[in-house]
């Protein structure tokens, strides 16, 4: 509320005038109209309504189905990797082995320490990442 003080007149002693001042805001958020609006449509073509709630719907439907897609194909990458580094570690232990047995320790040392080295490293790389990501994920 407001209120000005008016000059006093010669006639009249000092007059106060008040204003009220009223002010509203609606916001409204989302993959559809604000319901007032969407019924406003609803009256200009009869089924709008509808067809936008029919089309938030399909929307929604294809975003979830994108979704899905995505964290089939992020666990399939998953598995592939830890498959494959398996399998690389595997054949490079059983190098170091075969090396070992054929006269050359130094080699098949140097070969299965560098394996236990990129195993152990990668698997710290891998955890702090995680706990980064994990980190993000809360935060925003």
């Amino acid at each position: 509320m407001q209120q000005v003080a008016m000059e006093p007149s010669e006639n009249s002693d000092i007059s106060t005038r008040t204003d009220l001042v009223s002010s509203s805001t609606e916001l409204f958020s989302g993959p559809l109209p604000h319901p007032y609006i969407l019924s406003r449509y609803e009256q200009i073509v009869p089924g709008a309504a509808e067809r936008i709630l029919a089309m938030a719907e399909k929307q929604s439907a294809h975003r979830q189905s994108l979704e899905a897609q995505t964290v089939k194909s992020d666990n399939l990458k998953s598995t592939l990797g830890v498959v494959f580094a398996f399998v690389i570690v595997l054949l490079g232990f059983a190098l170091a082995a075969y090396t070992a047995i054929n006269g050359r320790e130094i080699f098949a040392s140097v070969l299965g320490a560098g394996l236990l080295v990129g195993l152990v490293s990668t698997f710290i790389y891998g955890t702090n990442l995680r706990k980064e990501e994990e980190g993000e994920e809360r935060e925003g």
